[in-house]
């Protein structure tokens, strides 16, 4: 609900792209979800995954064949940790970028 009514956020190098364009409550206009992810798949590599914020070394994305939330590597994309839940994801980004 937080991340809905909030349309995104950037705080700390930690970014949840927002569902639609525009512009978070107190924040920086940031690229809408679809926008990115279009962006990102031109790379190739993230065909199964949507990919939900970003930090300084790593994509947070959710993973469509099994469902889990992966914390992959921005360079390789790499899985680097595995989430069995949205809330597991947030509370292991707000921890790395406190």
């Amino acid at each position: 609900d937080l991340l809905r009514d909030q349309n995104g956020g950037e705080v700390n190098g930690l970014r949840f792209f927002p569902a639609r364009s525009g512009r978070p409550t107190g924040g920086t206009e940031l690229r809408d979800l679809v926008e990115v992810n279009l962006d990102m798949r031109d790379g190739g590599g993230l065909a199964e995954h949507v990919v939900l914020g970003e930090g300084c070394i790593c994509l947070r994305a959710l993973h469509l064949p099994s469902g889990a939330f992966h914390e992959l590597d921005r360079v390789s994309l790499d899985v680097i940790v595995v989430h069995p839940s949205f809330g597991a994801l947030m509370a292991a980004a707000m921890d790395a970028h406190r």
